[in-house]
């Protein structure tokens, strides 16, 4: 199926190859390190502008813009290339950028083309087709969204009714890598081939994570039509309800919360977790002697504080890696004045933190690999263990991080955490959801990302969707206006003044109608320019363009008014560019004192 190709697609390739060609030579010589951001951002574009191009590259003008951007892709893997096998850290830079945005765009637009002129059709791609028999309701997740698998596998435990369809796209070599790993975890939690989760192929992640929220499966985005889990309740919800299902099933008493925990404990952990009788694949340490090992230090708190390097290594949200200057001032948050005496610190998660003593008295990052220990060779099962085992015995610790899913195992096994997001997050006020539902969980709102870096890369990201957002709103209003045979701008400003109630950036407030109040209220304004009271009769077979158009330009209204209000919310911001401000310290003292027991404070208790 061919569709129009939109002009914006054209100009943002234009766009990207005016920057991105004079700018590749300054990144292979001397580049600044804003330089070389600058660069991975356009190279960002350029890559979801691949996807884009390769979802339908048959008609003629298709196939012209896929061969310019197919060259541009070569032209610049071929500049890269000879850069990238040396071992210093300027050609390890230009490698990963290689890999993790050239490499897939390219991989991307030949697997297009091949499904499209030489039959390895989407129907011989790995899939899993699921009944829709007895699911009241269907998540979507993306392949992308490899941080939410904790609450989606536990939303699924919790809920016998919810199943969740998969997407991913076959081209992407990352895509495929992840959705090998979700699937693993979400099987090994089933007990096998997960009875509820589908497997959905698709040429455009991104784009397939939105339309489902619809009900819209157009074939140049799910070639295979709408998957087979979805035909009684026809459309999915957005991922977020997974973390609602899981609030609600941990309800609001000791009762309910404990039934939770004990259900996410039979899903998700191995034999033997409770006395610590969990060994590597091949055998070896327990998790009961390893931790004997590590921890048995008397009365000490310990405080894991989880570092994050993967988004500088190629993974996701890039902006939300760990400050090492923030981690000093936790560090300082615990022990200026030695107002609490017996913290022990514990840096976890991943390497590269450059922290010793006193800054830091136990390292076990990337513990998951150190050698004999119970965790190598294992999966994510043997890592919920430690802490379930942690909890079990009562081992006085709590977690301490930016908002990440390997904090959310833990916390619904009940270790107590403390939650840290910035203002800005997208999703905002989704893991609020858990406060007060899950025992010993404290989630902590930073007034901004505490890395530099990270604020500049949250505002690239910020600008990059308004833009989009515009640009799809415009779309969206002018094939209402074709549809309905009234002014596109004035189509524009309307879908926007309704999606966009109790949205006002300069008060920071981000407060719309869900989607669906809505479309009901677009219904009865149009209804009533149109001199009707049922507006679908009245379209009749054109009904379901505006239902999907009117779906598109609400949701890309509020995209828009949420990045205005979070970039105000940065405007505004007058704390460090590196590390926390000290509002963001005093509200942390204040988490950790209430949520770990048995702190030695010194002049103030609990």
């Amino acid at each position: 199926m061919t569709t129009p190709f939109p002009q914006w697609l054209i100009d943002d390739f234009l766009d990207i190859r005016r920057q991105v060609v004079p700018l590749t030579g300054t990144v292979l010589d001397r580049p600044t390190s804003r330089q070389v951001e600058e660069y991975e951002k356009l190279l960002r574009r350029l890559l979801r502008h691949a996807r884009a191009i390769a979802a339908d590259p048959a008609g003629e003008e298709q196939v012209g813009a896929y061969d310019q951007t197919h060259k541009l892709v070569g032209d610049l893997l071929e500049r890269l290339h000879p850069h990238i096998g040396d071992q210093d850290e300027h050609a390890r830079e230009l490698a990963r950028l290689y890999h993790a945005h050239l490499g897939p765009a390219r991989d991307v637009m030949v697997a297009a083309i091949d499904r499209k002129h030489h039959g390895a059709g989407f129907d011989a791609l790995p899939r899993r087709d699921v009944a829709p028999d007895g699911l009241d309701v269907v998540l979507a997740q993306a392949a992308y969204m490899s941080g939410d698998m904790f609450g989606v596998s536990a939303a699924l435990a919790l809920n016998p009714r919810m199943g969740l369809a998969l997407f991913y796209d076959p081209a992407a070599n990352a895509d495929r890598d992840v959705r090998a790993h979700l699937l693993r975890f979400y099987d090994d939690t089933g007990g096998g081939r997960h009875p509820r989760v589908a497997l959905v192929p698709t040429t455009d992640c991104e784009a397939a994570y939105r339309l489902a929220q619809d009900g819209d499966f157009p074939p140049r985005v799910f070639p295979l039509g709408r998957p087979s889990i979805l035909a009684n309740v026809q459309r999915c919800v957005a991922i977020g309800r997974g973390t609602a299902a899981v609030a609600e099933a941990f309800g609001t008493t000791p009762e309910s919360a404990a039934r939770a925990k004990e259900t996410l404990a039979r899903a998700w952990l191995p034999d033997g977790w409770r006395t610590g009788q969990v060994t590597a694949p091949g055998g070896g340490k327990t998790i009961a002697r390893w931790v004997t090992e590590k921890f048995d230090r008397g009365d000490r708190a310990y405080c894991f504080v989880w570092f994050r390097r993967s988004g500088a290594r190629g993974g996701a949200h890039p902006e939300l890696d760990t400050s090492v200057t923030a981690v000093r001032d936790l560090v300082r948050v615990l022990r200026e004045e030695q107002l609490i005496r017996n913290a022990t610190v514990v840096v976890i998660g991943d390497s590269g933190h450059g922290l010793a003593h006193p800054d830091v008295d136990i390292d076990l990052t990337e513990y998951w690999n150190e050698p004999g220990s119970p965790f190598v060779g294992g999966d994510r099962r043997a890592q919920l263990a430690l802490f379930a085992y942690l909890v079990e015995r009562k081992t006085n610790f709590m977690n301490i991080g930016m908002r990440s899913g390997a904090l959310e195992g833990p916390a619904l096994l009940g270790a107590r955490t403390v939650y840290l997001e910035e203002r800005y997050n997208l999703q905002e006020g989704r893991m609020e959801q858990w406060q007060g539902r899950v025992p010993g969980y404290t989630r902590i709102e930073l007034g901004h990302v505490p890395t530099a870096t990270g604020k500049r890369m949250l505002k690239a990201l910020l600008e990059v969707g308004l833009n989009r957002g515009e640009r799809e709103l415009d779309a969206a209003a002018g094939e209402l206006a074709r549809v309905l045979g009234l002014p596109k701008a004035d189509l524009a400003a309307l879908v926007r003044r309704i999606a966009c109630r109790g949205v006002v950036p300069a008060d920071h407030r981000f407060e719309p109608p869900e989607i669906a109040r809505c479309f009901t209220d677009l219904c009865q304004e149009v209804g009533s320019r149109l001199g009707t009271t049922d507006l679908k009769p009245r379209l009749g077979g054109a009904w379901n363009d505006f239902r999907r158009a009117a779906h598109a330009g609400l949701r890309a209204a509020q995209t828009v008014g949420k990045a205005e209000v979070k970039l105000q919310m940065g405007r505004d911001y007058d704390g460090p560019e590196e590390g926390l401000s000290k509002a963001d310290r005093e509200r942390l003292w204040q988490a950790m004192a209430e949520t770990i027991d048995n702190w030695q404070v010194k002049g103030r208790r609990k």
